[in-house]
């Protein structure tokens, strides 16, 4: 629901809440992120979780690098083809 609600704040310059709204968000990541290992303790059994974590955070960074990569040229491709129309 914050997640949401993040774009029409700051569309209409609602700076506080927009702040607040991300405040509460980033205080969460820290929260799933240590609860990570014990959750995949329940799942996969104590001897696992080393590997199973370090591939976890393997394919996390990996996907935040391909994310922004892919952002990146989507970003250009758009503002190519917006350009060629007017």
């Amino acid at each position: 629901m914050l997640f949401l609600l993040i774009p029409s704040l700051a569309a209409r310059g609602a700076w506080l809440p927009f702040q607040l709204c991300l405040f509460a968000i980033f205080t969460m990541y820290g929260g799933g992120f240590a609860t990570i290992p014990a959750f995949l303790a329940d799942i996969f059994g104590p001897r696992n979780v080393g590997a199973i974590h370090g591939a976890l955070l393997t394919a996390w960074s990996a996907a935040a690098t391909g994310d922004a990569a892919l952002l990146h040229h989507v970003g250009v491709d758009l503002t190519a083809d917006t350009s060629r129309n007017e």
